[in-house]
This record gives C-alpha cells, sequence and structure tokens, in this order.
C-alpha cells in the first residue's frame, strides 16, 4: 500500500475506454475513480447503493491528469476518505501505473449522505462514520 492509502484496487482498461490511438479517454478517469469509491464503500459496508434507504450523493469531483493511459497499461488506484464534517466527506483517489510509483492521475470527489426516501441530506449515520474512521485511522488495509 501507498502511504495514507489503505484501500486500493486494480484497474485493466477495458476496449471501450480508449480512443483510436489506443489511449485511454480522460472521462474514464472519473468512471475509474466511481469503481474505486463503490469498491471502498462496499469493504467497508459504508452508505452502499441500495443497502438502506441512505447513501450519498456526489456534489464535485476533479481530476488532475499526470499521465495518459493507454490500453496496455495497468493501474492501481488508491482510495480513501480524508476529511468529514457532520453531513459531508471527501474520497481522495492516486492513481499509479501498476508497480510503480508513477502518478498517472489524483483527484478528489465530495460526496454528502443523503436519505433517498426523505429526498435530502442527512448527517453521516454513527454507524458508518466509526467504521470508516478506524479504518481510515490505519487498522487493516485492503484491496477491493
Amino acid at each position: 500500500m501507498v502511504e495514507g492509502f489503505n484501500f486500493s484496487i486494480h484497474i485493466k482498461p477495458r476496449y471501450g475506454d480508449v480512443d483510436y490511438l489506443g489511449h485511454v479517454n480522460n472521462v474514464i478517469y472519473l468512471r475509474y475513480f466511481e469503481e474505486g469509491r463503490f469498491e471502498y464503500c462496499k469493504a467497508l459496508n459504508f452508505l452502499t447503493p441500495g443497502d438502506s434507504p441512505v447513501s450519498f450523493i456526489i456534489l464535485d469531483n476533479y481530476c488532475k491528469y499526470e499521465k495518459a493511459i493507454t490500453f496496455h497499461d495497468r493501474v492501481d488506484l488508491y482510495v480513501r476518505i480524508a476529511k468529514h464534517g457532520n453531513k459531508s466527506f471527501r474520497f481522495e483517489y492516486l492513481m499509479l501505473l501498476a508497480g510503480t510509483d508513477k502518478v498517472v492521475a489524483t483527484g478528489y470527489s465530495t460526496a454528502v449522505a443523503y436519505d433517498y426516501e426523505k429526498k435530502r441530506s442527512v448527517p453521516i449515520p454513527e454507524d458508518a462514520k466509526q467504521r470508516m474512521l478506524e479504518f481510515e485511522s490505519g487498522g487493516n488495509p485492503r484491496k477491493g
């Protein structure tokens, strides 16, 4: 694991991810972030979409592109929750060429806990917050 990150997934670009030059399209990086975010939530049972009326919605996404990914590359995506408030929290991402320290992209997404039945933002449920805090404090790194 990369220092400061306790969760990662391995990504192999798919045929539909690339343009005619064999480069992964810029919008796909955000899809990879989404995949990492979802796997993180599943691994921690943290506001997993569809498991209860309370999940989260994304308020913003940011990606800083450092290096092009090609069809033949493999990447490791590291995910963490670095900041949280009463209702909101921030996923941070670090994407490296697999097996190297070469940065492909960095980014973040701001999310807010949301009750889909009541159709409004809500405080992060205490049990979910505790699982996240315990995990992010360094216990039991995981790969998705």
